[in-house]
């Protein structure tokens, strides 16, 4: 409850100034009212909130009650430039510049995201594996899709398709973000181009691959 001193122009309070007394009086504020025109002697201001009416000099620093003004409604209220709300949990701090909210500022750790915006995906490295799309629904991010180019991939099986289109099973371990080892099935192997293998009898068998087609030449020991 704030307190507030009306000053009246002189003894005698004018219709106006009654019509602003009883204004006030209809509040929930505490009213003291004075004779504006006449020194108190106390040789300093009275404490107060706010002052309303003719005001002394001495009162010129107090906020000024407009009675006219009336009360704000319970879903109205006033804020001052630098003032902060609450978010979605994040405080938010207001600029107001010629009675106006000009601007709010979310904290250096938030962020307003939108349906469809797009933002850069790391792997748990901090490497850059490309560009993300957000989904956006009731005030939340529920996922973010990666461009069709880019995988995201746990340790599990993937097939495994060589130029000639021969394909094998394998399985994929990924660590640090990264795929580090990709293991075939015990049963499949890889041969390159200039392999060599000892015959039976001791003779050379060499590979050539073309294509993912592999050729082999028996030489004789």
């Amino acid at each position: 409850m704030a307190k507030i001193i009306y000053f009246t122009a002189s003894i005698v309070p004018t219709a106006q100034e009654r019509a602003d007394i009883d204004a006030i009086n209809a509040s929930i504020h505490t009213l003291n009212v004075s004779n504006g025109s006449v020194d108190s002697g106390l040789g300093m201001a009275e404490e107060c909130d706010f002052v309303a009416g003719t005001v002394p000099p001495e009162y010129a620093g107090k906020p000024t009650f407009d009675p006219s003004a009336g009360e704000l409604d319970d879903n109205q209220v006033i804020v001052t430039d630098g003032d902060a709300v609450t978010v979605d949990g994040a405080a938010v701090t207001l600029a107001v510049s010629g009675n106006a909210i000009t601007g709010a500022t979310l904290p250096a750790t938030n962020a307003v995201v939108a349906n469809a915006g797009t933002i850069p995906v790391q792997n748990s490295a901090g490497a850059a594996i490309g560009t993300g799309t957000l989904t956006v629904a009731n005030n939340n991010p529920t996922n973010i899709r990666l461009q069709a180019t880019i995988a995201g991939v746990s340790s599990g099986s993937q097939n495994v398709t060589d130029a000639a289109g021969k394909t094998s099973t394998a399985t994929r371990t990924v660590s640090a973000g990264a795929i580090t080892t990709t293991i075939l099935a015990a049963a499949d192997c890889i041969v390159k181009n200039g392999n060599t293998f000892t015959a039976a009898d001791g003779g050379t068998i060499t590979v050539a691959v073309a294509a993912g087609v592999p050729t082999f030449t028996y030489t004789a020991p």
